[in-house]
């Protein structure tokens, strides 16, 4: 610098940069983590955690508790005595199989006895399949089974860090199919246009196919149907058909 008379001096400062190296060290999370460590890796310093989920437990410190079992994303701020800060993120996925589930299901919960079943469980590749209640082969995903009574079936599934989960569906045999509750036609309806009961048609939770005819006194067919779900509104060549009985 330079003053009036033209004299001048000359100073110095030192900047002394403190870069904040952060990171945020994951341990590998096993099936039975309900909980999760993150640990603050590198310079030392005030500490601020946050994420997509709640901080259980730690803030302010190096290391924070997380759930283990949901999909999130964290980040830690990391300030030095000289104001420098530092951020790293990390994201934490729950065990694949805690994630995905499982799911079994059955092509027909209700069969006749001798009838052969389709088994379905969760398909991946990675798991392995343990079946247990007489199926055709029971390291397989989607096996079948013959029933010759109600059965339950039981499926284990393990990822390959061991994780296991397991569920069961039943299956029921009987011989009364062309019953209730599996198929019912009521004995009467009222089609007078209130809404209730005003059309008749046959009612089932196994039906696939049918051939619904109703015939009056005389023999006379005055509906049929094929079609699932369709019934007849009391009505014959355009007019209502007068109260009596139909079979």
């Amino acid at each position: 610098m330079r003053d009036s008379f033209g004299c001048t001096a000359l100073d110095s400062v030192q900047v002394d940069y403190r870069p904040v190296d952060v990171g945020i060290n994951v341990p590998l999370l096993t099936c039975e983590d309900s909980t999760l460590q993150l640990v603050a890796a590198g310079s030392v310093g005030t500490y601020q955690w946050s994420g997509s989920r709640s901080i259980l437990a730690g803030q302010g410190s190096s290391q924070a508790t997380v759930s283990g079992l949901d999909s999130a994303v964290y980040r830690l701020r990391v300030a030095n005595g000289v104001g420098c800060t530092g951020t790293d993120s990390v994201v934490v996925l729950p065990p694949p199989l805690v994630g995905l589930g499982l799911l079994v299901q059955v092509d027909e919960d209700t069969v006749a006895p001798g009838t052969t079943v389709q088994l379905l469980a969760t398909n991946d590749p990675t798991y392995q399949y343990n079946w247990q209640g007489g199926v055709d082969a029971p390291n397989i995903y989607n096996p079948t089974a013959t029933l010759d009574q109600t059965g339950v079936f039981y499926v284990t599934i393990t990822d390959n860090r061991g994780c296991s989960l397991n569920d069961s569906v039943i299956v029921w045999a009987t011989t009364n199919l062309c019953e209730e509750p599996y198929v019912f036609v009521p004995n009467a309806f009222s089609p007078d246009g209130d809404g209730y009961n005003d059309v008749i048609s046959v009612e089932g939770n196994q039906l696939t196919d049918i051939n619904f005819v109703i015939y009056n006194r005389w023999g006379e067919s005055v509906f049929e149907t094929k079609t699932l779900g369709a019934g007849w509104d009391g009505r014959y060549k355009g007019k209502d058909s007068p109260p009596d009985v139909y079979g």
